[in-house]
Protein backbone atom coordinates (compact mmCIF):
# COMPACT_ATOMS: atom_id res chain seq x y z
CA UNK A 1 0.00 0.00 0.00
CA UNK A 2 2.87 2.30 0.85
CA UNK A 3 4.50 1.56 -2.50
CA UNK A 4 1.32 2.54 -4.37
CA UNK A 5 1.13 5.83 -2.46
CA UNK A 6 4.75 6.62 -3.29
CA UNK A 7 4.28 5.83 -6.96
CA UNK A 8 1.15 8.01 -7.05
CA UNK A 9 3.04 10.95 -5.55
CA UNK A 10 5.88 10.50 -8.04
CA UNK A 11 3.45 10.29 -10.95
CA UNK A 12 1.66 13.44 -9.79
CA UNK A 13 4.97 15.29 -9.63
CA UNK A 14 5.39 14.74 -13.36
CA UNK A 15 1.78 15.44 -14.28
CA UNK A 16 1.16 18.60 -12.24
CA UNK A 17 3.23 21.52 -13.60
CA UNK A 18 5.50 23.18 -11.08
CA UNK A 19 4.68 26.82 -10.27
CA UNK A 20 7.80 27.40 -8.20
CA UNK A 21 9.93 27.96 -11.31
CA UNK A 22 7.77 30.90 -12.41
CA UNK A 23 7.94 32.47 -8.95
CA UNK A 24 11.70 32.03 -8.72
CA UNK A 25 12.27 33.58 -12.16
CA UNK A 26 10.93 37.03 -11.24
CA UNK A 27 11.26 37.65 -7.49
CA UNK A 28 11.65 41.47 -7.75
CA UNK A 29 8.66 42.15 -9.96
CA UNK A 30 5.32 42.90 -8.36
CA UNK A 31 2.59 40.47 -9.20
CA UNK A 32 0.36 42.08 -11.78
CA UNK A 33 -3.17 40.76 -12.16
CA UNK A 34 -3.26 38.50 -15.15
CA UNK A 35 -6.06 36.65 -16.82
CA UNK A 36 -6.04 32.91 -16.35
CA UNK A 37 -4.83 31.07 -19.40
CA UNK A 38 -5.74 27.65 -20.62
CA UNK A 39 -3.24 24.97 -19.68
CA UNK A 40 -0.78 24.17 -22.39
CA UNK A 41 -1.10 20.72 -23.87
CA UNK A 42 2.13 19.01 -24.71
CA UNK A 43 2.45 17.67 -28.25
CA UNK A 44 2.00 13.95 -28.70
CA UNK A 45 5.20 12.20 -27.77
CA UNK A 46 6.21 8.71 -28.74
CA UNK A 47 8.43 6.67 -26.47
CA UNK A 48 10.48 3.66 -27.47
CA UNK A 49 7.56 1.26 -26.99
CA UNK A 50 5.53 2.79 -29.79
CA UNK A 51 3.01 4.32 -27.40
CA UNK A 52 1.74 7.72 -28.43
CA UNK A 53 0.33 9.93 -25.70
CA UNK A 54 -3.20 11.03 -26.43
CA UNK A 55 -4.37 14.62 -26.31
CA UNK A 56 -7.12 14.77 -23.64
CA UNK A 57 -9.01 17.37 -25.66
CA UNK A 58 -9.14 15.09 -28.70
CA UNK A 59 -12.42 13.30 -28.03
CA UNK A 60 -12.79 12.12 -31.62
CA UNK A 61 -10.21 9.36 -31.20
CA UNK A 62 -11.09 8.52 -27.61
CA UNK A 63 -12.19 4.97 -26.89
CA UNK A 64 -14.52 4.58 -23.95
CA UNK A 65 -16.02 1.49 -22.45
CA UNK A 66 -19.62 1.93 -21.43
CA UNK A 67 -19.65 1.64 -17.65
CA UNK A 68 -23.33 0.96 -17.05
CA UNK A 69 -23.45 -2.57 -18.53
CA UNK A 70 -20.53 -3.59 -16.32
CA UNK A 71 -22.14 -1.94 -13.31
CA UNK A 72 -25.46 -3.67 -13.93
CA UNK A 73 -23.70 -6.99 -14.48
CA UNK A 74 -21.76 -6.62 -11.23
CA UNK A 75 -24.86 -5.77 -9.23
CA UNK A 76 -26.76 -8.59 -10.92
CA UNK A 77 -24.09 -11.11 -9.99
CA UNK A 78 -24.01 -9.87 -6.41
CA UNK A 79 -27.82 -10.03 -6.03
CA UNK A 80 -27.95 -13.47 -7.67
CA UNK A 81 -25.26 -14.74 -5.30
CA UNK A 82 -27.10 -13.31 -2.30
CA UNK A 83 -30.38 -14.86 -3.46
CA UNK A 84 -28.79 -18.28 -3.96
CA UNK A 85 -27.10 -18.04 -0.56
CA UNK A 86 -30.42 -17.25 1.13
CA UNK A 87 -32.07 -20.22 -0.62
CA UNK A 88 -29.21 -22.43 0.58
CA UNK A 89 -29.64 -21.16 4.15
CA UNK A 90 -33.38 -21.89 4.00
CA UNK A 91 -32.79 -25.46 2.84
CA UNK A 92 -30.21 -26.08 5.54
CA UNK A 93 -32.54 -24.65 8.17
CA UNK A 94 -35.32 -27.03 7.08
CA UNK A 95 -32.93 -29.99 7.39
CA UNK A 96 -31.88 -28.87 10.88
CA UNK A 97 -35.53 -28.41 11.90
CA UNK A 98 -36.35 -31.92 10.65
CA UNK A 99 -33.42 -33.39 12.60
CA UNK A 100 -34.48 -31.54 15.76
CA UNK A 101 -38.04 -32.84 15.38
CA UNK A 102 -36.71 -36.37 14.93
CA UNK A 103 -34.51 -36.07 18.03
CA UNK A 104 -37.44 -34.73 20.06
CA UNK A 105 -39.52 -37.73 19.02
CA UNK A 106 -36.73 -40.09 20.06
CA UNK A 107 -36.33 -38.32 23.41
CA UNK A 108 -40.10 -38.39 24.03
CA UNK A 109 -40.19 -42.07 23.18
CA UNK A 110 -37.34 -42.88 25.63
CA UNK A 111 -38.78 -40.65 28.36
CA UNK A 112 -42.21 -42.23 27.88
CA UNK A 113 -40.75 -45.77 28.37
CA UNK A 114 -38.86 -44.87 31.52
Amino acid sequence: MRRIACLTVIALMFVVPSTTAAVAAAPDEKAAPTEPTAPEVAPAATNGDGFTAMDPADSENREELPAFPFLYAAYGIIWLGLFLYLISLGRRQRCVDAQIAELRAIVQEKVGKA
